[in-house]
């Protein structure tokens, strides 16, 4: 019927968009009627391959950082235009927050203070190329909405507040954060 692999492909393109709105009625009505049997099948594939499963979360944080952050873009309704790729590219080369200096470490099943976390440095413009840096969990929290200026209000506070045993390595921190914020 069809003399070339293209050809069929545009009656397809063309047949979806003359039937766009049946077609959806059809695939909602299918995804309800086996939504048991599906999420019964992903429970038990999950229970014998979970080991498996764990490992390759753990050996492969970019995969699970992407499909998080696209998720989220979803839900927040920002912009998304990053990939794994551009992922690999911004982890930084020693596997080390650029931030606290902690090595990236991850929690089995939740996030731990070292476990490596996408930061939007302007959250508003999304998750885009640019916008995007790879952090530790612990300084992402601190960075959370805050400006600049209010975590160095907040670190200099701190900073007086604390036992003297612990101030010597706030110290040590603000004077990154000091030369962080001339450059």
């Amino acid at each position: 019927m069809f003399k070339t692999l293209e050809a069929r492909r545009e009656y397809d393109r063309q047949y979806y968009h003359k039937n766009k709105e049946v077609k959806k009625e059809q695939n909602k009505r299918s995804h309800l009627k086996n939504k048991e049997a599906r999420l019964k099948q992903k429970r038990e594939y999950y229970h014998e391959n979970r080991e498996d499963i764990l490992k390759s979360h753990r050996e492969n944080p970019i995969r699970d950082m992407y499909g998080s952050a696209k998720k989220r873009a979803k839900e927040q309704g920002v912009n998304f235009n990053i990939d794994s790729k551009y992922l690999k590219e911004i982890w930084p080369k020693d596997n080390k927050c650029p931030v606290l200096g902690y090595i990236f470490k991850r929690g089995r099943g939740h996030p731990i203070p070292t476990s490596p976390t996408l930061d939007r440095l302007i959250p508003e413009r999304g998750y885009v190329k640019g916008n995007v840096q790879v952090i530790c969990n612990l300084a992402n929290i601190i960075f959370s909405n805050a400006l600049p200026d209010q975590v160095l209000a907040a670190a200099y506070h701190r900073k007086k507040t604390v036992d003297k045993a612990s101030l010597e390595a706030i110290i040590e921190i603000l004077k990154t954060i000091d030369e962080r914020t001339i450059l």
